[in-house]
């Protein structure tokens, strides 16, 4: 997978929860709440498992460059 389009997911998902929870937590729905639990997991694991340099494949972490800070090849 791109890494456009895992940082794409990661920030659909997060923006997802962050609507969710205040929404669930206001309307006192339990299952709501439960879905925005799972869109906040699964921004995490997103990241964990997809983040990574497409050359090298090690975790790139809170990095936002253009180049790995590993194997300085371009992202």
């Amino acid at each position: 997978m791109k890494l456009e389009k895992v940082r794409l997911l990661m920030v659909l998902f997060s923006i997802l929860a962050l609507v969710l929870f205040p929404l669930a937590s206001g309307l006192k729905n339990e299952p709501l709440m439960y879905g925005a639990l799972f869109c906040f997991v699964l921004s995490v694991l997103v990241w964990f498992i997809f983040y990574r340099c497409p050359h090298c494949r090690k975790f790139l972490g809170q990095s936002t460059k253009t180049f790995c800070p590993y194997c300085k090849k371009r992202l």
